[in-house]
């Protein structure tokens, strides 16, 4: 796991995979060696991808997702600003 846990909300870099480069953020863990993870293009909300956490690089950036929980629920016009607006922050 990187040395890092893997929690809900954590900005993730994928390390291997089609999608490989890619950041993605971890929706809910799904095992203890995986996580689901959606970026709101190739993987929406409603269908995110099962990843090992060990083809994932846990950012130093984190979305609140509970705060979409009572507005309707996260959409992935939301999510894909939220990441963006994280990795500006972080300089990636």
């Amino acid at each position: 796991m990187q040395g890092k846990k893997m929690e809900r909300g954590t900005l993730v870099l994928s390390l291997a995979g089609h999608d490989k480069g890619k950041v993605f953020v971890i929706m809910q863990e799904a095992a203890e060696t995986y996580v689901l993870i959606a970026d709101g293009k190739t993987r929406s909300v409603s269908k995110p991808k099962l990843k090992k956490t060990k083809h994932l690089k846990p950012l130093n950036a984190k979305i609140d997702l509970d705060g979409y929980e009572g507005v309707g629920g996260l959409t992935d016009g939301a999510l894909i600003k939220e990441i963006k607006a994280n990795l500006k922050l972080i300089g990636g």
